[in-house]
């Protein structure tokens, strides 16, 4: 599926990083054993810097059309509700009734409204992961997107000045950064930051302030250093000085982390559209990467459900065989590329063709 602004620019880079974003969620996810593989869940913040930056450059390029909303809501209704509603009725009205599943794979019923609505990162930030919802919390994410596409396109129709709303963008991604500080300070018992909204739209605000960038005209390298600079040396700073104070040497991405990681994949998105015939650029369009974009939302979606469904038999089979997890986590990633994409042609893709109702100008 292209990239595009949808109102005339396509970034062919944009689908390999989604690949790349969803090969790191999926060794993270089904690697979990591994130290290492902590770092892949940073893959969640280069989907949010690429929503970002494509969302805001979609609504500010449409800001004169009549049917501003009408498509806007429309094109992403048929991009993200099916697939996501069809997971959810087989984990909420199929599953449960397998007699043969693991009683703590069933998720419950009785709140099951919070994922219809798309506020399961609310429930999961207040109320923790009950018992059966493992197979599904990584919908926090969703929830988080879904909140920002509800959010900022009226917020850019009622503002369209440019520079008011790269200040916006600017200050409540530093005033994120102090709510983390004081829930966790304050509220660390009671709210989850790592998927309360407040507190994790860092890279959704670092992508719309590049796409900002680019519709002033203000898209160099000196402007774009001069602003992701202020913001990493303050945060940072920060850091640096409050750390001795309030024991924070552990809670790097709580303080100043999360920002500091999107920033970097700004930078990289930043490199991936400025320049077709970079080498970087060149890099990223090999075939894997774009295989994985293609069919990133639909692996994203499924790969978790899939993984806890099937990780006790698989696991059973091939340890006495292997003695490691390794050839198991191989094998569930295989099988989870393999659904999403039979889900994907069979199902996916024929939404996606109602999107030519919903025009951009």
């Amino acid at each position: 599926m292209k990239n595009k602004s949808e109102t005339g620019n396509y970034y062919p880079g944009i689908d390999s990083l989604r690949g790349l974003a969803v090969i790191l969620v999926l060794i993270y996810h089904n690697s979990l054993y591994l130290e290492i593989t902590w770092y892949g869940q940073f893959g969640v913040d280069l989907f949010f810097v690429i929503s970002g930056f494509l969302i805001t450059e979609i609504l500010l390029k449409s800001l004169n059309s009549e049917k501003y909303f009408t498509n806007f809501y429309g094109r992403r209704l048929m991009r993200i509700f099916p697939i996501y509603y069809l997971c959810l009725a087989i984990i909420f009205f199929i599953l449960p009734d397998q007699p043969l599943l693991d009683t703590s794979l069933k998720v419950s019923r009785v709140d099951q409204w919070w994922f219809w609505t798309y506020l399961q990162n609310w429930f999961f930030a207040t109320k923790g992961i009950p018992i059966g919802t493992a197979p599904i919390t990584h919908f926090w994410t969703l929830a988080v997107e879904e909140q920002f596409y509800l959010l900022w396109p009226p917020i850019i129709f009622l503002i369209r000045d440019l520079k008011k709303l790269l200040v916006i963008c600017l200050t409540i991604l530093i005033a994120i950064n102090v709510i983390r500080f004081f829930t966790w300070l304050y509220f660390m018992e009671n709210i989850d930051q790592l998927s309360f909204t407040f507190t994790r739209c860092d890279g959704i605000l670092a992508g719309s302030i590049l796409a900002v960038l680019k519709q002033t005209g203000q898209f160099q390298k000196s402007i774009l250093l001069k602003i992701t600079s202020f913001i990493l040396i303050l945060l940072n700073g920060i850091y640096l000085l409050l750390g001795p104070v309030f024991y924070l040497r552990p809670n790097y991405l709580i303080i100043a982390g999360y920002t500091s990681i999107s920033i970097f994949f700004t930078w990289v998105l930043y490199f991936t559209i400025s320049n077709p015939r970079s080498i970087f650029q060149k890099t990223l369009l090999i075939f894997p990467l774009k295989f994985f974009g293609k069919y990133s939302y639909g692996i994203y979606v499924f790969h978790f459900p899939v993984m806890f469904l099937l990780h006790p038999t698989i696991e059973k089979w091939f340890w006495p065989l292997f003695g490691s997890r390794i050839p198991e986590t191989l094998l569930l990633i295989c099988i989870e590329v393999i659904i999403a994409v039979i889900v994907y042609h069979l199902y996916e893709k024929h939404f996606l063709k109602l999107k030519k109702f919903f025009p951009y100008a």
